[in-house]
């Protein structure tokens, strides 16, 4: 010890305190060895992405293909006919918008309140005129929006004109049934990769004599139905990576997968598919708005709209009480 108080060790220590450390130098001394290290992240990570990838395109099991059908009915309801009309009726409101700059007189017929509720009218309209067509539209549907509007106007009460006594999903409480349109579209699945699809032979429009399971068939083998499906079947698929992402994540990979191999042709504003496949006869549109030939049971709901309350005094009125004059009676 020294006359400090301190031990030998301690003195060192804090003398060397003050003392640059040694340079560093890699244990490394090739060059080569360098680059090759400053490589191997990004060619660890082209691997994981590579093995994640093969692990997605593999086809899916049992498991996989129930919990695909179980959120294709719980997120999208994709039976009923309803929902799909509710999406079209979207549509054609941007429809009716763009007619609402473009002329005075649709902007009058249109504007406010009651012209909200003539744009639901007139798109009923349209969207039974264009399933008419394709041989789905169901006559005992109402005029969903309608002042005073009764259980045949709600579209969530609907049900395809064929469906009978099928319920709107094929999943029960007794378990998956297998003859369900649901069911029978994700059986189709069974064996398929990662963006693989059955084959789409064209098929027509549904007419009187159609068979309920041919028309099953047609709804479940549609653009905007197999859509449905695709991106249910990306989601499922995510799981495998523990990874779960917004829905537009999914809309948007397969959407990208549908330009890709040709099948994008969206209808409306392009981001819903529509009826028709490519290799199919085109999807009727009906009329335009001037030319409409109302039923009467939409000239009665379109009379029972109330019109436009006056918020403000006629200009006449104005005039007249400005100048101290009695208005007319």
């Amino acid at each position: 010890m020294d006359s400090s108080g301190e031990l030998p060790e301690q003195v060192g220590l804090r003398q060397g305190s003050h003392s640059e450390p040694p340079p560093y130098q890699s244990p490394l001394r090739n060059g080569d060895d360098d680059d090759q290290l400053s490589r191997s992240p990004s060619a660890a990570g082209q691997t994981a992405v590579a093995l994640d990838e093969a692990r997605l395109a593999e086809p899916l099991n049992a498991e996989e293909l129930y919990v695909l059908q179980s959120m294709l009915e719980s997120q999208y309801h994709a039976y009923q006919p309803g929902v799909r009309y509710l999406q079209e009726a979207e549509e054609e409101k941007r429809y009716m918008q763009l007619l609402r700059e473009e002329s005075d007189k649709h902007r009058d017929l249109l504007l406010g309140r009651a012209g909200e509720q003539r744009e639901m009218v007139l798109s009923r309209h349209r969207i039974k005129k264009r399933w008419q067509s394709l041989g789905v539209w169901n006559p005992d549907w109402g005029i969903p929006g309608r002042v005073n509007e009764g259980p045949q106007d709600n579209a969530a009460n609907w049900k395809w004109k064929w469906q009978g006594d099928t319920p709107f999903n094929g999943i029960e409480r007794s378990g998956v049934n297998p003859e369900h349109p649901n069911s029978r579209a994700i059986q189709l699945r069974q064996g398929l990769r990662r963006g693989q699809r059955g084959p789409l032979p064209p098929r027509h429009n549904l007419t009187a004599d159609t068979t309920q399971s041919a028309a099953e068939s047609f709804i479940i083998s549609r653009p905007w139905y197999t859509y449905m499906v695709d991106i249910e079947d990306e989601e499922t698929r995510s799981f495998r990576l523990q990874e779960h992402y917004v829905q537009s994540v999914y809309e948007e990979t397969v959407a990208e997968r549908w330009r890709e191999s040709g099948d994008w042709d969206p209808w409306g504003r392009g981001t819903l598919p529509g009826w028709k496949w490519r290799h199919e006869s085109p999807s009727p549109e009906p009329e335009s708005l001037s030319e409409i030939e109302l039923t009467p049971s939409e000239i009665d709901a379109m009379d029972a709209i109330a019109p436009p309350r006056v918020t403000t005094a006629p200009k006449a009125i104005q005039a007249g009480a400005r100048g101290g004059e009695k208005p007319l009676p």
